[in-house]
C-alpha cells in the first residue's frame, strides 16, 4: 500500500516546501533510494527549489544518496524564549507536569509515563508522540535527569531524536521569562540522508511546535487565574 503523507497546515507551510516535502515523505516511505534520486534528476524541484533557500538541494541530496553520507548537520541547538504574564510559580507547576501537556499543547499527542521518578522528579522516564508542521510524527523517550525547584528541568532525550532538553525559568517582576534549549540530533534515516538540505526547514518546524505551546500555554494559564 502506497504510504500517504498527512497534510500539512496551510496556514504554517510555504507552497513550495509543502511540495518538496510531500514528495519526499512520500518517497522514502517506500524506502527506493533508487527512486528518489532518479525523482531528483527528472523532476523540477530545481526550479522549486531555486525560490527557497534550499536552491543546491537536488545536487546535494543526489551526492549524499550516493555516498551514505551522515553529516554534522544532523545536530540542533534550537533556543526558545517566551516571556509569559504569569508567576514562575504558576509556569513551573504546567511545565513540571508533562502528562497533562497534551491538554494544552496541541502537538503534544501521547505522553507516557515509562518510570516514575524521586520527589522531585529526577529519573522519571517518559515516552512522547508528537505532531509536527511537517508530514511526520516523531516518539522519543525522555528521562529526567536534572531539577532544580522553581529554576530549571533538564532531560535526556533518546529514540528518533537524541539529546538534551532543558527548561529554565525566571521572574522578570510579575512576569515569567522561559527558556527552551534543544540540543539534539535527528536518527531517523531519512532525515539524517537528507538533513544537510533540510535543516532550514527543521529549525523552522521546530519554531512552529514551540509557538503552538507557547499560545496554548497562555491559553491555559489565563483558563487556571
Amino acid at each position: 500500500m502506497r504510504h500517504r503523507p498527512r497534510p500539512f497546515d496551510q496556514e504554517e507551510s510555504p507552497t513550495s516546501v509543502e511540495y518538496l516535502l510531500h514528495r519526499l515523505n512520500d518517497a522514502f516511505a517506500s524506502v527506493e533510494k533508487r527512486r528518489v534520486a532518479a525523482w531528483y534528476e527528472s523532476s523540477s524541484v530545481g526550479g522549486i527549489l531555486s525560490h527557497t533557500p534550499l536552491s543546491f538541494g537536488a545536487f546535494a541530496a543526489s551526492k549524499m544518496l550516493e555516498v551514505g553520507c551522515a553529516m554534522s548537520s544532523t545536530e540542533f541547538h534550537l533556543v526558545t524564549e517566551w516571556i509569559l504574564d504569569s508567576s514562575v510559580e504558576d509556569v513551573w507547576r504546567v511545565l513540571n507536569a508533562p502528562e497533562t501537556w497534551p491538554d494544552w499543547w496541541s502537538s503534544v499527542k501521547q505522553v507516557d509515563v515509562l518510570r516514575e521518578g524521586d520527589e522531585a522528579g529526577v529519573g522519571s522516564v517518559l515516552r512522547l508522540r508528537w505532531s509536527t508542521a511537517l508530514p511526520y510524527d516523531l516518539t522519543f523517550e525522555m528521562q529526567t535527569v536534572r531539577v532544580e525547584p522553581l529554576s530549571m528541568i533538564e532531560g535526556r532525550a533518546s529514540g528518533e531524536l537524541e539529546g538534551t532538553g532543558r527548561w529554565t525559568l525566571r521572574s522578570e517582576g510579575s512576569k515569567c521569562k522561559v527558556r527552551y534549549d534543544w540540543i539534539v540530533k535527528v536518527t531517523k534515516p531519512w532525515m539524517v540522508g537528507f538533513s544537510f538540505i533540510l535543516k532550514p526547514i527543521f529549525r523552522w518546524n521546530h519554531n512552529v511546535v514551540m509557538e503552538r505551546g507557547r499560545r496554548g500555554l497562555v491559553r491555559h494559564l489565563a483558563r487556571k487565574s
